[in-house]
């Protein structure tokens, strides 16, 4: 179970630091709208605290809701669209 548990927050860790790297890079670039790169990086955030250790309700509903609903429905919005 320990392994398990290990091998998740391990993975959950490179999840987070990958969307901080996303939205860093959104923000940076403006390949998309700005706003999206900062949702993108609240929804990092969120997910790097959630493995550090603040396993409260906020920041769980934070990095799933955030990092993953929103983010993919208004970029897979934006991709439709044609980007900016």
């Amino acid at each position: 179970m320990a392994i398990t548990s290990g091998a998740e927050g391990f993975g959950n860790l490179f999840l987070g630091l990958s969307l901080l790297t996303a939205g860093w890079a959104i923000i940076s670039e403006k390949a998309l709208p700005v706003s999206l790169g900062w949702v993108r990086l609240i929804g990092g955030v969120a997910t790097v605290a959630r493995v550090l250790g603040l396993n409260d309700p906020v920041t769980y509903f934070a990095s799933l809701i955030i990092a993953g609903v929103v983010f993919r429905v208004w970029a897979g919005n934006e991709l439709r669209k044609g980007g900016t």
